[in-house]
């Protein structure tokens, strides 16, 4: 079992996976459990070990023989996004938050953010997907807001999505579940080494709307009068007009730090969290989740918050429950902050200090390169030489929910683009560069007018009565976490692990090829017309690779292309221009 200094010094084997309005926790419950040393994971009924080198590292002869991922059936969670209420007495502790989920034992681990996830399982016993080599496990889950939040169906709109991101109280009670359900939920998740990463709204309360407007939780509110008895908040913990520079009291301009952090964003009424009393009930909803044994948190909207009083509040913070991480360990916080051109007065290093921050910058890259309007060869330098944050500061992603509906990214990489978007994720994960999101979306039908989608307010599949259809894949969800050559590169990346980038070569200017050093290789042939075949030096050892991008290791064979590997590390490959997904990867865990 790693321990968590060992762990952290792994931060690019931690990913995040994005589940859009579901919690699958148990979906990612294959993380390894420290065994004497062993990590084991669980397949159907019964476990699997692979073998450990005492260090606490996986030996490469035992990934070698591991079969790895075999088949993606659909499945239902066992962890339900869920309610609670009740509180925890606040702790005046003064370390900082974790900027590396450490606290999980062993490699490869997976968050993934779910909105208005559903789906215990009927006999309340963990479920698990097939395992997966080297501890490709969906270890994290950042779900949906948890908090009771307004409820909204007018003629237009009938339970948007975004009705989550206006909270009416902290009882965690929403159409997700129960306190009792969400409390199990986190309890299971943790037996198997999964973490828990809620989404907290803590910089405002709802829009406004008629008093009588109901909350998910029962709680009842007046937004004109600003009262929300259910924390309880009054007028008096809101930024008023004495605060707000703007006369309509709304957002009208970034280009002043006062007006984006005491005016209202859309609207949403301003929380004051320079207020004593804001802040207490803040951290009480923050310190109960963790007594209930979440792992840490995305903040958001942060941008919108002063970093002095996200600062104070987190501060404050209890260390993890020690019923199931070490004892001391930090929350890891990461925290929402668009920053996208730099134009701004207020940008993401403002808040580096306090959390990882989104990279929102690396999407519109990546989306730009695969659609040529960047060249896919300059790709070289990646990372902060680009204009992004150091790598150890960023959460990184193709898309997320905003993007996808047109927002930030003018026409991103989304499932809807799925050959270039497979190929964009898979780069993700094979680039040595900050903390990798991997997106998971629901459907919906567009109705795009004068460049925009009319229906982006569309929420997550339900019936007639609201109620959130089961959460397994079909049925209106998209699971692109587990189409397979994004499952597998999710295997790939916790293979690799940090070696070194190597060999970084390019064909025409959208064709790129590069090794991680002794672990693993990549070739990408993103050119509509010109195939890529030639001799590339991988750093591999001798031998026959399963290509994990066409196929997978299935019963000592592999249902895909095989790769070649010489004495010298050196490979023939060839990629047709016109293949399906036209790329390769490779590595230690691949081999036959």
């Amino acid at each position: 079992m790693l321990s968590t200094t060992e762990a952290t010094k792994h931060q690019s084997d931690f990913i995040i996976l994005t589940e859009w309005d579901r919690l699958y926790c148990l979906l990612c419950s294959l993380h390894p459990l420290g065994v004497s040393g062993t990590p084991m994971w669980f397949l159907r009924g019964h476990q699997s070990s692979i073998s450990s080198n005492g260090s606490g590292q996986t030996s490469p002869e035992s990934v070698k023989n591991f079969s790895g991922l075999k088949d993606l059936p659909e499945f239902r969670s066992d962890c339900r996004f869920v309610a609670a209420t009740g509180a925890t007495p606040l702790a005046a502790h003064v370390q900082p938050p974790a900027h590396t989920p450490g606290a999980t034992p062993g490699y490869g681990t997976i968050s993934f953010r779910v909105m208005a996830a559903t789906g215990v399982h009927p006999q309340g016993k963990p479920q698990r997907q097939p395992a997966h080599a080297h501890g490709t496990t969906h270890g994290y889950g950042t779900t949906s807001p948890p908090n009771e939040n307004v409820v909204i169906v007018t003629e237009t709109q009938n339970r948007p999505w975004f009705e989550r991101w206006q909270p009416v109280s902290y009882k965690l009670e929403t159409r997700s579940g129960t306190e009792e359900e969400f409390a199990d939920m986190v309890r299971r998740c943790n037996a198997v080494n999964v973490r828990v990463y809620p989404d907290l709204v803590i910089n405002h309360m709802t829009a406004t709307y008629p008093v009588g407007t109901p909350g998910t939780g029962g709680s009842s509110f007046d937004s004109e009068a600003l009262e929300y008895p259910g924390v309880p908040f009054t007028a008096e913990d809101f930024h008023g007009s004495n605060d707000c520079p703007t006369d309509s009291g709304n957002v009208e301009s970034h280009d002043d730090p006062v007006e984006v952090r005491n005016c209202r964003l859309f609207g949403l009424l301003d929380l004051n969290q320079g207020k004593s009393h804001v802040r207490e009930r803040i951290l009480e909803y923050i310190n109960r989740l963790i007594g209930y044994g979440i792992a840490g948190f995305l903040a958001g909207p942060a941008k919108y918050i002063w970093p002095e009083d996200l600062e104070a509040i987190f501060s404050g913070m209890d260390s993890l429950n020690p019923e199931f991480f070490p004892a001391g360990s930090r929350p890891f916080v990461f925290l929402e902050v668009v920053d996208l051109d730099g134009s701004e007065p207020i940008t993401a290093s403002d808040y580096t200090h306090i959390g990882r921050v989104t990279e929102f910058k690396y999407g519109q890259f990546l989306t730009q390169a695969w659609r040529k309007g960047l060249v896919l060869q300059d790709l070289e330098n990646f990372g902060e030489e680009w204009g992004m944050q150091p790598g150890g500061d960023v959460v990184v992603f193709v898309d997320n929910h905003d993007n996808q509906r047109g927002y930030f990214t003018p026409t991103p990489l989304t499932f809807r683009d799925a050959r270039m978007y497979k190929m964009a994720n898979a780069f993700m994960l094979a680039w040595p560069y900050g903390f990798p999101r991997i997106m998971s979306s629901f459907y919906w039908e567009q109705d795009i007018q004068d460049g925009q989608d009319l229906n982006y307010w569309v929420g997550p599949p339900m019936d007639a009565d609201g109620n959130i259809l089961d959460v397994s894949c079909g049925n209106g969800w998209i699971c692109e976490h587990r189409w397979r050559e994004i499952a597998n590169m999710v295997i790939f990346r916790n293979v690799v692990r940090d070696s070194p980038l190597e060999n970084f070569v390019a064909g025409t200017a959208h064709q790129i090829a590069f090794a991680r050093a002794g672990r693993g290789f990549v070739a990408i042939n993103n050119d509509d017309f010109q195939d890529w075949t030639g001799s590339f030096e991988t750093t591999l050892p001798q031998g026959v690779y399963c290509d994990v991008i066409s196929g997978v290791k299935e019963d000592g064979g592999c249902t895909g292309k095989t790769v070649t590997v010489d004495a010298g590390g050196v490979a023939s490959i060839d990629i047709p221009a016109d293949e399906p997904v036209p790329m390769i990867a490779i590595h230690i865990g691949s081999e036959l």
